[in-house]
């Protein structure tokens, strides 16, 4: 352990920096050559050693900001630069007061104009250091640890806990919050500049659907979206029920796997969300009671109208078009006629001008069952009472009562 006047320096490059000050001319000390020659192993010789800050600052929090450990620039994006490039003024030990250190726009001026309208700017939310960092920039490389999905990931959740995708849910190894959100010009997500906007949404999603970008534009949902005037997203303006995009059907954190039995059993009730009249009738219908019952080979909602093709049964490319009815039915029912095609399956036996027939037999079957049931309730009813009575009368006989009388 090598003292020098109030300095301690346990480490062998604390001594270095102790043996340089004393065999140096003061005038020109070696920090000041070394930083003459354009390297940053000038500044390393105090900066790389957290004892040596320690004996310099006032608490250890404050020497942990100060120091620069070897390995984290070597590994930096931004290794090959030297600490003048960003840190000026900083030549000459003990360092002047009047030295500057350069923001990350005077590199990167394309990455702040974006940052500058996200929303991260709003108040200083988080600047470049929560994800970047300071000496250890990562570089900007999907192959590495620290481009890795995960990475990135715990990057946002850091602070966005709410917001954690969970293992089972299908982006969760492949899809990084930038990937959705963009990494720099973050709108809030119910502006129509973000990525997630509703009518932003098929081409984020799109990126990777390729078939469903180009098909569910066509769609009645996909088409009232796409031309339905950005007004709308307002909440003051929103209508009850806008038109669905990707999230309304799919869900964002997490998604769930279209092809799982979760998501048939989710999605007819997603549809009654927007088309009530449509999703009671269904939750009526044998389908929707066997979906309900956790069945994953009853037809939803989407066995039927399509998942991205959902068109007007008007239209003759309609999958519920009356000229496309067989070939959707059987798919499940090989042995589908006419007269089983022909049935309705959102009949709705309250709606008497539309559907009168099926009406009027649930009333009829209705009445029929209740006056059934009432019937045979009274006769129920008066059976018991006249066996009750029969039996208090068994028993007066047996007990000699007054009221005995010959037969």
């Amino acid at each position: 352990m090598t003292a020098i006047g109030t300095w301690r320096f346990p480490t062998v490059g604390s001594c270095l920096v102790a043996g340089a000050f004393l065999i140096t001319d003061a005038a020109v000390d070696p920090l000041t050559l070394l930083a003459q020659e354009g390297t940053s192993a000038g500044c390393q010789l105090c900066h790389g050693e957290l004892e040596f800050l320690r004996q310099r600052v006032t608490t250890l929090q404050d020497a942990r900001q100060l120091h620069v450990p070897t390995d984290a620039l070597a590994q930096s994006a931004h290794g090959p630069q030297e600490c003048q490039e960003c840190h000026g003024g900083y030549g000459e030990y003990p360092h002047a007061t009047t030295g500057s250190t350069e923001s990350c726009a005077s590199c990167h001026e394309e990455a702040e104009t974006a940052w500058l309208v996200g929303v991260h700017a709003i108040d200083d939310a988080a600047d470049c250091v929560p994800c970047h960092g300071v000496h250890d920039v990562p570089a900007l490389d999907p192959d590495s640890e620290n481009g890795s999905v995960a990475h990135t990931q715990a990057l946002c959740i850091s602070c966005h806990a709410a917001s954690v995708i969970p293992n089972s849910a299908p982006h969760a190894d492949s899809v990084t919050c930038f990937d959705c959100h963009a990494s720099h010009e973050q709108y809030p997500v119910e502006e129509v500049q973000s990525l997630v906007s509703p009518i932003a949404q098929i081409e984020t999603c799109g990126a990777c659907h390729e078939e469903i970008r180009l098909e569910w534009p066509q769609d009645s949902h996909g088409a009232t979206t796409m031309l339905g005037d950005a007004a709308w997203i307002e909440p003051q303006e929103a209508p009850e029920h806008p038109p669905p995009s990707c999230i309304t059907c799919h869900g964002s954190h997490p998604t769930t796997v279209a092809e799982g039995g979760d998501f048939l059993i989710l999605v007819s009730p997603t549809c009654a969300e927007c088309h009530e009249e449509y999703g009671e009738s269904f939750a009526h219908s044998y389908h929707g009671q066997a979906s309900e019952l956790g069945s994953e080979d009853a037809a939803t909602c989407a066995s039927c109208h399509t998942a991205h093709s959902i068109l007007p049964t008007s239209d003759s490319l309609s999958s519920v078009a009356p000229g496309n009815l067989y070939d959707t039915c059987a798919e499940c029912h090989d042995d589908a006629g006419a007269n089983f095609v022909g049935f309705q399956p959102h009949a709705n036996y309250y709606d008497v001008e539309k559907y009168p027939y099926v009406v009027w037999t649930y009333r009829l079957m209705t009445t029929l069952l209740v006056s059934v049931f009432v019937l045979f309730g009274i006769h129920t009813a008066l059976w018991m009472i006249r066996l009750t009575l029969d039996h208090l009368h068994g028993i007066r006989l047996s007990e000699g009562t007054p009221d005995q009388r010959d037969p």
